[in-house]
C-alpha cells in the first residue's frame, strides 16, 4: 500500500522532488489517536503531540506514553511536561538540517506508533540582503505598501515555501504569506504598511520556511486557497487541482505516522530584516 500512496504523491506533485518516506494510511486508527510532530532546527527544544483523535468534540491529551526519537546522536527520550506535550528538556537532540529522524512512541497499553522524517538542507535568501531599504508608496490617505522582489534557493528534500514578509513597530504588525512549490524560487511581495496611531514604522523582517513532504501534504489539507479561490494576488498559483485531489484523498487521515492520525514533519528557514523609509 506505502508503495502505491508514494507513486501518487509524485504523480499529484510533479514539480517537486519525490520523497521515498513512507505515506502510512490506517484508517482503522484515525479513531484513536493523534500524533503531531514538526522538528526544526530554529527550535531550542523538540516537542511532540499526542491526544485522542480530534475527531472527537473534547479531545483528551495522552500524557502517559514513551516517546523517543532517534538521529544521528542516537536515541533521546521526551519526557511528558503535560497536556500532551513530550519536550526534549535536555536539549541534548539537534535537529540538523539534511538529517534523518525517526519517532518511536510507545503507550500504555504497549501499541507503538511511529514515523520518520528527512529534515530538509539548509537553503539561505539571496534578496533582498539584510539591511536593504524599502520606500513607502502613499497610494492614497488609506493605502501604503512596500514592494520588493524576493528570491531564495531551494532546501534539498523540501517540498513547499512559505514566505512571510511582516512590518513592526511597538503596538501593530501586517503579515502577508506566499505558498509555493520549491521549483519556485522568487516572489514578487507587495505588503501593506499599517501604521499605528502616533507611531511609525520602520523595519521589518522577510522569513522563507520550508515544509517536508509530510507537512506539505498535512498543510494542503487544512489550510491552502489556491490563486483562483482567493481575491487579489496573496497566494502563488499551486494549480487548484492539485490542490483538490490532495485534500479528497488525504482527508481525515494521517500523512505519515503508523497507528495513529497525524503527521512527523520537518521545516528549516532562513530571515532577514530591511529597513522601511516612511
Amino acid at each position: 500500500m506505502t508503495s502505491r500512496v508514494v507513486f501518487l504523491l509524485c504523480t499529484l506533485l510533479p514539480l517537486a522532488a519525490c520523497s521515498t518516506d513512507p505515506v502510512v494510511v490506517d484508517p482503522s486508527v484515525f479513531e484513536k489517536l493523534f500524533v503531531f510532530g514538526v522538528l526544526s532546527p530554529s527550535l531550542k527544544q523538540q516537542e511532540i503531540y499526542i491526544s485522542t483523535a480530534q475527531f472527537e468534540e473534547n479531545p483528551k491529551p495522552v500524557n502517559d506514553a514513551k516517546v523517543r526519537l532517534v538521529g544521528p546522536v542516537g536515541e533521546v527520550g521526551l519526557p511528558a511536561v503535560g497536556n500532551g506535550l513530550y519536550r526534549d528538556l535536555s536539549g541534548i537532540l539537534q535537529a540538523s538540517p539534511g538529517q534523518r529522524y525517526h519517532l518511536r512512541i510507545t503507550l500504555r497499553d504497549g501499541r507503538e506508533i511511529s514515523g520518520t522524517t528527512a529534515i530538509p538542507a539548509k537553503f539561505r535568501i539571496l534578496s533582498p540582503a539584510a539591511g536593504d531599504t524599502f520606500q513607502v508608496e502613499h497610494l492614497s490617505q488609506y493605502t501604503k505598501l512596500i514592494r520588493m522582489q524576493a528570491a531564495w534557493t531551494m532546501a534539498s528534500g523540501s517540498w513547499l515555501a512559505r514566505v512571510t514578509v511582516q512590518t513592526n513597530s511597538s503596538d501593530s504588525s501586517y503579515a502577508v504569506r506566499f505558498y509555493r512549490l520549491t521549483a519556485d524560487t522568487s516572489a514578487s511581495i507587495t505588503s501593506s504598511v499599517a501604521t499605528p496611531l502616533g507611531g511609525v514604522v520602520d523595519s521589518g523582517f522577510l522569513k522563507v520556511t520550508q515544509y517536508d513532504s509530510a507537512l506539505t501534504i498535512y498543510h494542503l489539507t487544512r489550510e491552502y486557497y489556491c490563486l483562483d479561490e482567493v481575491y487579489g494576488n496573496l497566494y502563488s498559483p499551486i494549480p487548484c487541482e492539485i490542490v483538490k485531489r490532495i485534500q479528497a484523498s488525504y482527508k481525515n487521515r494521517g500523512v505519515n505516522v503508523d497507528g495513529a492520525y497525524g503527521l512527523f514533519g520537518s521545516v528549516v528557514e532562513d530571515s532577514i530584516h530591511f529597513h522601511i523609509k516612511p
